[in-house]
Formats: C-alpha cells, structure tokens, sequence
C-alpha cells in the first residue's frame, strides 16, 4: 500500500499495546528523512479514515495503555565521510561533539 509514496520502509514490528507499531525506515540526508516521516504519517491516516479507523501518532492517546515516543536514530559526517559523534578513543567511544549534542 504505501510503495507509492517514496517512504523507505523496511521493516515494521508489533509493539505492546494493540494497535502500536514501529516503523523503520532507511537512513538518507535530514531533509528526505523529514519529507518521508511527513508521507508516511499522512498516508497512515488517510488510509485509516479510508476504513474508518483512527491513526494516530500521539505519545499517550489512551490512558490504561503503553505510551509511544518518537526516536531518530542520526549520524553526521565531516566532509571525508567520517563520523562525527565517533572517537574510539574516547570514554564510551563517544566524542567531545557527542557528548555535548
């Protein structure tokens, strides 16, 4: 149903609370990453008004159910490619810059 709309998913896992989802999407530049939540979300809900089903992506819509949160996994790269939160060296293997994001 959504190949159409350019989202990038790979893979979707049923979490605790009926109806609660995770979507992952592959990786891109921050502006398509953003472009493709958008899609995804509107999709979503248009296809559960379609079924008159609601779709929401509320943190805690219901009380006495699971909560759900919002997480981006991100990477930023110097202008040779290198990670920049990445110091092997460093405690946790973190850098200075990660530490302070």
């Amino acid at each position: 149903m959504l190949e159409g709309f350019e989202i990038g998913a790979f893979g979707a896992n049923h979490e605790f609370s009926s109806g609660q989802f995770e979507i992952n999407l592959w990786h891109c530049i921050a502006t398509e990453a953003a472009d493709r939540a958008f899609r995804f979300k509107s999709a979503i809900k248009e296809m559960g008004r379609q079924t008159n089903k609601l779709a929401t992506f509320m943190a805690k819509p219901f009380n006495g159910e699971s909560g759900s949160g919002f997480h981006l996994h991100f990477s930023i790269l110097d202008d040779l490619g290198r990670p920049l939160f990445e110091d092997k060296g460093g405690p946790d293997g973190l850098s200075d810059l990660a530490r302070s994001a």
